[in-house]
């Protein structure tokens, strides 16, 4: 692995615990030229994304991949970005697929999964940050 992909490793995981996938965040803030925000984050984050188990999710979750038996059976397709992520990380991925609140998708989403409305928060603001 040369030293620009260990690099790239290091900001894009896979990560073993929290705390690396925090300092991930950090330090791409530090990469593109913002050391204060990202030395804010590594005090704050640990905080707001504590206490959540890891857990084997979908991390696609949106209308195109859950299809509806004949029978009335909800079935889930498109496993490729499945993996164990913190808890809240389905809710995330979930919400951020149809861009939130141009439909009803936030009704459904919230009937079938636990809602992290404050890691939904930093997150997607990291995210929009990002790009």
């Amino acid at each position: 692995m040369s030293l620009e992909e260990d690099d790239q490793a290091s900001i894009c995981g896979p990560f073993e615990a929290k705390s690396q996938f925090i300092e991930a965040i950090v330090q791409r803030y530090v990469k593109n030229g913002f050391p204060q925000r990202g030395e804010y984050l590594r005090r704050v984050l640990p905080t707001v994304l504590c206490g959540h188990p890891i857990v084997f999710t979908h991390n696609d979750l949106q209308r195109k991949n859950i299809i509806i038996r004949d029978d009335g059976t909800p079935f889930i397709i498109d496993w490729e970005y499945a993996g164990f992520y913190p808890k809240y990380y389905e809710y995330y991925s979930a919400m951020i697929a149809f861009g939130y609140f141009e439909d009803d998708w936030h009704v459904w989403v919230g009937k079938i999964l636990a809602e992290y409305v404050a890691e939904l928060g930093w997150l997607d603001t990291i995210r929009r940050e990002f790009y």
